[in-house]
């Protein structure tokens, strides 16, 4: 019972976890336990397919996303101001 203790852990802390894990970020025991209650949480499944949509949208947009030299020039100029 005492190792279930540790392993458990509350919605709260699953999102949080969920959120460092999608930017890969946790570590190993934390995504055990985030393993461990998304087995058993349907809403943080939900949540985790959620952020794995987002991230895999933003990743695959970023690498896209380029600035010319005279885009730069202008955000400097324009944040000088």
């Amino acid at each position: 019972m005492k190792i279930l203790n540790k392993i458990m852990i509350t919605c709260q802390e699953a999102t949080m976890l969920t959120t460092k894990n999608s930017i890969g970020d946790a570590g190993f025991y934390e995504s055990i336990k985030l393993k461990f209650h998304l087995s058993m949480c349907s809403g943080c499944r939900a949540f985790q397919n959620q952020i794995n949509a987002i991230t895999g949208k933003l990743n695959n947009n970023f690498e896209e996303f380029t600035l010319t030299e005279s885009d730069k020039r202008k955000i400097i100029e324009h944040l000088n101001k």
